[in-house]
């Protein structure tokens, strides 16, 4: 077969090229042999660089596109994806600026103060965080300050805050007017009495060993879970010891009462601490005390807002027959702020200092000693030495939970109609002089005078016996002069026949 050459035209000059033009510069390179040699190479070698680029682009559109990493599951992979938050940087938040220009607080910022004005104000503050081994008891005491109230008793272990057996509800009692103070407390008791021993039966049973969660009933799965991983037969055991079952009344109302009266005194304790060069949220404190109760008296003697005992009140403040100064929150928070100063500079640390108040300074050196650490939270989750029991042991995330409560009250209680700051000034008397009288005669409120000298005996509050030359009491800010004549007239009247 005869093949036939489309190239060139039958009759056509063999060096002329296709296409070309003849007398054309083009045709001139073409003739000249080595002007088309060097033609030909620049020609393959820009072919070269061109072709690693469209060989690329030519594989990925065969292989087809990138592929793109897969959406994981946030449940099932919570792993990897904290894993890739530690690796990448974090993000700055800018700050929100309100309308007026001023910066807002950020909203991860637990301890901002929302109880007292900082404007116009020289306060010290101390960035108490919560370490990582203490927030299972920080958020279980949360919950019993924000969540509960009296009318609830929670059942928990005391080694592990993080197991909350169950809650029982007793608004039924209180909620019935048939019943008196004396039958809910008895009922209370008794109810309590059974869920303790409900609880306790449920982890014999479990110690004994499980073949399957499928064999147990409702009410063992629920504690059967709340072990985890460390629901074998040795742990249910352990929990069933002497101690561990506690059971602890929700105090949500109290808190919220402390939050109303903490009005009245905090921003002057604030100044006080301050004075002391104490960071002003140690203040806070008060509220695991007493919450902020004047009247409130311990089993064992503490007394006052700050619950001094007696030995380390006097250590500090004046107690006698006529004034008990445990109970002036005044005074008693410059004692507090000393006592605390002492234990920060015989412990060197806050945490430590927060809670050798409870337990006592030596209690707290000890621990250091015996652990060989000074972590607040390996002391208080390992050491179990003499007095250091459980209310020692959590009075540290205790003041945790009340800082991050107190100073953030909008946020668990809404909006709470706090009592105005006390203005007072003393006056010390020149001559003995009954309450009552001094009230009569500078036409300030006996109950007023009454409410602002707590620490004065009930025999002298009840106008029953006079306060002696020498002591002092709390009078309105403003009124000195006023009981300085007072006291004087009534001396002039005392003298005459």
């Amino acid at each position: 077969m005869t093949q036939t050459n489309h190239s060139m035209e039958p009759g056509s000059d063999p060096n002329q090229a296709p296409g070309i033009p003849p007398g054309s510069w083009l045709h001139r390179l073409w003739r000249d042999k080595f002007l088309k040699i060097q033609a030909i190479k620049i020609t393959i070698l820009s072919i070269l660089l061109i072709l690693p680029f469209h060989s690329h682009k030519a594989l990925a559109k065969k292989e087809g596109p990138t592929p793109q990493p897969e959406k994981v599951s946030v449940v099932a992979n919570q792993a990897e994806k904290e894993k890739l938050q530690q690796e990448k940087p974090p993000k700055q938040k800018k700050e929100k600026k309100s309308k007026k220009g001023k910066k807002e607080e950020s909203p991860e910022d637990l301890f901002s103060n929302h109880l007292t004005p900082e404007s116009g104000r020289k306060l010290l503050h101390y960035a108490f965080e919560v370490p990582p081994g203490l927030r299972t008891a920080v958020d279980f005491w949360k919950m019993v300050y924000t969540k509960y109230d009296r009318t609830y008793e929670i059942f928990h272990d005391t080694e592990d805050l993080g197991i909350v057996y169950s809650i029982l509800d007793f608004n039924d009692l209180y909620n019935n007017p048939a019943l008196s103070d004396a039958d809910r407390r008895s009922i209370r008791r008794s109810r309590i009495a059974d869920e303790k021993s409900r609880i306790l039966g449920i982890l014999k049973r479990l110690s004994e060993g499980v073949a399957s969660p499928k064999e147990l009933s409702s009410g063992e799965l629920a504690i059967y879970q709340l072990f985890g991983e460390r629901n074998d037969p040795d742990s249910f055991l352990a929990a069933m010891q002497d101690g561990r079952l506690r059971s602890q009344t929700g105090i949500k109302n109290n808190f919220e009462n402390g939050l109303k009266a903490s009005g009245a005194y905090l921003e002057e304790m604030e100044d006080i601490f301050t004075s002391y060069g104490l960071p002003a949220e140690l203040t806070r404190l008060a509220f695991v005390e007493s919450m902020f109760n004047l009247q409130a008296v311990s089993k064992v003697g503490a007394s006052g807002i700050w619950q001094f005992m007696p030995s380390t009140g006097r250590l500090y403040l004046n107690i006698d027959g006529i004034a008990d100064e445990r109970n002036d929150p005044v005074q008693a928070s410059h004692a507090a702020a000393k006592l605390l100063k002492s234990n920060y500079e015989a412990l060197g640390s806050w945490p430590l200092a927060i809670n050798a108040y409870n337990s006592g300074r030596a209690t707290m050196k000890n621990a250091v000693s015996s652990l060989g650490t000074s972590d607040i939270a390996t002391i208080v989750q390992l050491y179990r030495g003499g007095v250091y029991g459980f209310a020692s042991r959590n009075f540290y995330p205790c003041f945790l939970a009340a800082l991050e409560t107190a100073n953030q009250y909008e946020k668990y209680f809404g909006k709470v109609k706090r009592d105005p700051a006390l203005k007072t000034e003393y006056f010390v008397l020149k001559w003995p002089a009954y309450l009552s009288e001094l009230a009569s005669a500078t036409n300030v409120s006996w109950t007023a005078l009454q409410s602002m000298n707590p620490q004065l005996s009930d025999v002298i509050l009840a106008g029953e016996k006079k306060v002696p030359g020498g002591y002092f009491i709390k009078i309105p800010k403003g009124s000195l002069e006023q009981f300085n004549r007072a006291e004087e007239t009534l001396q002039t009247q005392a003298r005459e026949p």
